[in-house]
């Protein structure tokens, strides 16, 4: 026969080892019970394989087995079985026993499981291991002395490399220790590798029915759409136009309020509502209590419970969300305007007159304590988490700190709902806020029922923004091991001096649409996930501060931990490359076009325009701000972005955080990497 001109497809990735048990049952007419038990095993090939077939004669063997004696000989079982498959690639073992319909499947299962994996507090014994041994040597005589049964196991042998291979494994039982014996059942035979099925025969089988095609055309013959949706009017959202049409006002009590009425689709109006309390020195130890006042808002007021909140939210067709930090508590709210008055009355009453109840408190100390322990495993989370505690070092009463998870953890299990009562007494108030109201909605309504509903409503404290001044930390890198973690995080921060008003923004927009910020077409993923194929996704992004000189440029990578050496390398050749050569014109080109593309995208939507206008107004910023930053991105030349490349772009200057499971894997340090800290 000659040898076949074709090649296998080879085989690119083997499963994964199996993290926990699996079970299926099946039900459907039948004469007998069966329950069986399969489990992952090496290659055929493998050394330890051959101690697979002295643990199946042990269990499974008639008459001395120790399965047949436990069911068969006790009448529990009508047989018992057992097989493996040695391939090429990783096999598996199978042990398994058939039932007449009258015997105790539960209990047969029972003996099974604890026969087979109580290997390990039962060993084989010597006297299991000879007759196994005896047994395998007098079935290669057999083989050998009967042609067509030696030429199928040759082909298996074949089948998994070599042919000699059978010869090996008859040498390899005969040469089988005890020790060896044990510890491969030990190994393999547990729980975690396991996967149980059972037959258990249905006389009646409750199935679902079953499924049929659906003649479409047939079924929207006499379909009648419902009422239209308001269409709303052709309004161009540009910075000029959302500053011409929109009303400002101040109300006595200090609350800035911005109103954006337009026609919009389906009469949408969205509302966001910003208000920042205290100081750097009031707020001293009080970072998670604020925190936890601003996330009590929406679980009561003194009027309705949280289901209830939730119930009048859905039949306002209104969403609410409300959230908060050390310095600030935010709401984003998105109504109709046949329901705003009733939406904006209800987050008054979230706003302005919580409960508190305990019993809530409780439950989301329960939820912030478990998504501490979850993060607290997790490699985005960790590196995230060591990179700002790095270059933001803060003692921990400042409300800045960023705590460990082990700090945090604690932190919320002694925080006390008298502080958090405490808290919110003292700081919340309407007289450092900002409204803004954008959609289909009645200016002059809108205005009288705003000012009825938060007039007056003032912080006790001081307030005085807390300043965020640029990290001063210099370059490292943190690693963090995340065991049995399948995939791997580095993260990255080039601090910068930089504010939103400085000349060379719009110039370091542009470059970091090339560079990392553009989601699909940036040089980043262009080499670690196109050219490289090391990254699931990698990029970058550019920020700046609206108050100081504080910003940075940002990287990040997911890949597989150990292809960390490489990552590295890609990271500081890129960058290193775009600092030194920096772009060409046709990636500025698509830089502007994509950053055009993206002011086109969000500020026509309700909630993007609702949150520029609370911005805009804490900084008492006017819109033409926006108009001529767009321009000057639009105009910019190559030489402009070069240069604030050359400037700013410092690769010895970036800290790196990186977290995974790097201790099973050759990671040797990449060229030019800073050292590990």
């Amino acid at each position: 026969i000659p040898r076949p001109a074709r090649t296998l497809e080879p085989t690119w990735t083997l499963d994964p080892v199996q993290d926990g048990e699996r079970e299926v049952t099946l039900r459907r007419v039948g004469a007998e019970q069966a329950v069986a038990l399969l489990y992952h095993t090496p290659a055929g090939p493998a050394a330890d394989s051959a101690a697979f077939g002295a643990v199946l004669n042990a269990l499974t063997d008639t008459p001395n087995g120790r399965l047949h004696k436990r069911l068969v000989e006790a009448g529990k079982a009508r047989n018992v079985f057992g097989y493996g498959f040695g391939l090429a690639e990783p096999g598996y073992l199978v042990i398994g026993s058939l039932l007449r319909p009258t015997d105790d499947l539960a209990a047969a299962r029972k003996i099974l499981l604890d026969s087979v994996e109580g290997l390990a507090a039962e060993p084989i014994t010597a006297a299991e291991l000879k007759r196994a041994q005896q047994k395998a040597a007098n079935d290669f005589e057999q083989t050998m002395n009967d042609p067509q049964n030696f030429a199928i196991a040759i082909s298996e042998s074949i089948s998994q490399g070599d042919w000699r291979l059978f010869f090996l494994d008859r040498d390899r039982t005969k040469n089988l220790k005890l020790d060896d014996v044990n510890r491969v059942a030990k190994t393999w035979l547990k729980p975690s590798n396991r996967t149980l099925g059972q037959f258990v025969p249905t006389e009646k089988p409750d199935r679902v029915p079953n499924p049929q095609k659906v003649d479409v055309a047939a079924t929207m013959k006499d379909f009648k759409g419902g009422k239209a949706i308001a269409a709303g009017e052709a309004f161009e959202a540009t910075p000029a136009n959302i500053d011409a049409r929109t009303q400002r006002f101040t109300l006595p009590s200090g609350l800035k309020v911005a109103l954006l009425p337009k026609k919009t689709r389906g009469e949408t109006v969205n509302l966001q509502w910003q208000a920042h309390f205290g100081n750097e020195a009031n707020l001293k130890g009080q970072r998670l209590a604020a925190q936890f006042a601003a996330n009590m808002l929406m679980r009561g007021t003194t009027k309705h419970t949280r289901a209830q909140i939730a119930d009048l939210a859905d039949a306002q067709h209104a969403t609410i969300g409300v959230r908060g930090n050390a310095f600030a508590v935010h709401a984003d709210v998105e109504t109709r305007r046949e329901h705003l008055a009733d939406t904006l009355a209800l987050l008054a009453e979230v706003l302005r007159e919580p409960a508190f109840p305990a019993e809530e408190f409780e439950q989301l100390k329960h939820q912030e304590t478990g998504k501490l322990e979850a993060d607290s495993k997790e490699p985005n989370a960790i590196a995230g988490r060591a990179l700002t505690r790095y270059l933001y070092p803060r003692s921990p009463d400042d409300p800045r700190y960023t705590a460990t998870f082990d700090e945090a953890i604690a932190a919320v299990g002694a925080l006390k709902l008298d502080d958090v009562k405490r808290f919110y007494s003292e700081f919340h108030g309407g007289n450092n806020a900002e409204l803004a109201i954008v959609g289909d909605f009645d200016a002059a309504a809108v205005k009288a029922q705003v000012t009825r509903l938060f007039d007056g409503w003032k912080s006790k404290a001081a307030y005085q923004r807390v300043p965020s001044p640029m990290s001063e930390a210099k370059a490292t890198t943190l690693t963090a091991e995340t065991p049995d973690k399948a995939n791997a995080l580095t993260q990255g921060t080039l601090p910068l001096p930089l504010q939103d008003t400085d000349a060379d923004y719009p110039a370091l927009l542009a470059a970091a649409e090339v560079l990392g910020q553009n989601q699909f077409d940036n040089r980043l993923i262009a080499r670690l996930r196109i050219k490289d194929g090391l990254s699931y996704g990698a990029g970058g992004n550019l920020w700046a501060s609206q108050f100081e000189p504080s910003g940075g440029f940002g990287f990040y990578a997911i890949y597989a931990p150990q292809n960390r050496a490489k990552v590295e390398a890609g990271f500081h050749e890129e960058i290193q490359r775009f600092a030194r050569d920096g772009i060409n014109a046709e990636e500025l080109a698509s830089a502007k076009k994509a950053y055009a593309s993206g002011v086109a995208d969000s500020w026509p939507q309700g909630g993007f325009e609702a949150g520029m206008l609370t911005d805009v107004q804490q900084i008492d910023r006017r819109m033409d701000y926006y108009t001529n930053l767009h321009k000057a991105v639009a105009d910019l030349t190559l030489d402009q972005v070069n240069a604030a490349i050359r400037k700013w772009i410092k690769p010895e200057n970036v800290v790196w955080s990186q977290a995974g499971d790097f201790t099973k894997t050759d990671n040797k340090a990449a060229v030019a990497a800073p050292a590990s800290k």
